[in-house]
């Protein structure tokens, strides 16, 4: 099955997932997301000092006023450029299977990439949603071994967040890996809708 802008003969709607008005869904994906983001902070500190041989010379902890001022400036800058990318990754893919620019769009606790006018076979779908935390993480954990001290903590911080900021895209492919691999996805970006066969 491909992508389609026209609902397939006898689905109808089995689930709609709405980010924007299931008040209970934010808080649970969010204590997921700060979850996530402690556990995949531990385990790709733990690799950067397997795989980066300046991460684990270099490391000492050091407190004052300037290291971190450039954390903080640091944790800012990543935080918007993992969400840029992150959202493009899943943009990418959508353009891919849909060969139609795809919609982006920013909430104040979330950002998108979506396909609106589209029926998403349920598999294009996981790889959109899983896309982004596949590919950023491979490609970070490729750079540790060749990148100096500082951009290797630099790279643990935005494969941490990345991870974390995955969480909805986990609840989504969670929930359809256990459902019928003939289920079709429309993405509004704040909701999506899932259709099957009545």
């Amino acid at each position: 099955m491909q992508c389609t802008t026209i609902l397939p003969a006898g689905y109808t709607s089995w689930k709609t997932i709405d980010f924007k008005q299931d008040q209970s869904l934010m808080v649970v994906l969010g204590l997921g997301s700060l979850l996530a983001f402690i556990g995949f902070g531990f385990l790709f500190w733990l690799l950067a000092f397997l795989l980066s041989p300046s991460f684990h010379t270099n490391f000492r902890l050091v407190i004052n006023l300037q290291v971190l001022g450039i954390a903080i400036l640091s944790i800012v800058i990543v935080s918007i450029v993992v969400v840029i990318v992150h959202e493009a990754v899943h943009g990418l893919f959508f353009w891919l299977f849909t060969k139609q620019r795809p919609v982006f769009g920013f909430k104040w606790a979330y950002a998108y990439a979506a396909a609106p006018e589209y029926y998403v076979p349920r598999g294009q779908f996981l790889v959109i949603g899983i896309a982004p935390l596949i590919l950023i993480s491979l490609v970070g954990l490729a750079l540790f071994p060749v990148t100096p001290f500082v951009v290797t903590l630099i790279l643990v911080l935005t494969l941490t967040m990345n991870a974390a900021g995955a969480i909805g895209d986990l609840y989504v492919v969670g929930w359809l890996l256990s459902r019928p691999a003939s289920l079709v996805i429309q993405d509004s970006g704040d909701s999506m809708t899932i259709y099957g066969p009545v």
